[in-house]
């Protein structure tokens, strides 16, 4: 299953989560009436992840508040710790692609922490193609 998503000049804002007493920067895909997909990794937001959608009030200041999720992710996220060795290697780099070509997502943050997104429903585990086993850890 292929997860298209029109993504609109996706727009790098503040969302302030007030349950969480916390504001993180994000991407959003403006869906209108008040709705966005998150179309990055939410650092720092507990409850949210890559995909999701959400209500939103825009605050005067121009940060978005948090209101509620719509609409939970279609993607089963996994997050694994990775060696400067991995992030250099062509077989990273091949199984990024293949996340891509699966209508996936990822994000490398902090240096050496890797988010993969993947539509629900695609059979294919990315650790089966990971390098060697001492270059990854996941991250659970």
């Amino acid at each position: 299953m292929k997860v298209k998503w029109n993504m609109n000049d996706p727009e790098d804002v503040q969302l302030h989560i007030p349950a969480e007493d916390t504001t993180v920067d994000v991407s959003v895909e403006a869906l209108g009436q008040g709705r966005y997909r998150l179309t990055n990794f939410p650092i720092g937001a507990c409850r949210l992840r890559f995909g999701d959608v959400i209500e939103a009030r825009l605050l005067p200041d121009g940060v978005l508040e948090y209101v509620r999720r719509v609409e939970r992710t279609p993607f089963k996220i996994y997050s694994y710790i990775v060696s400067s060795k991995a992030v250099e290697s062509e077989t990273l780099r091949r199984l990024l692609d293949k996340v891509l070509d699966l209508g996936g997502h990822w994000e490398r943050v902090f240096g050496g922490v890797l988010l993969i997104a993947l539509p629900k429903g695609v059979e294919w585990d990315p650790e089966s193609d990971f390098p060697a086993a001492e270059d990854f850890a996941k991250n659970e």
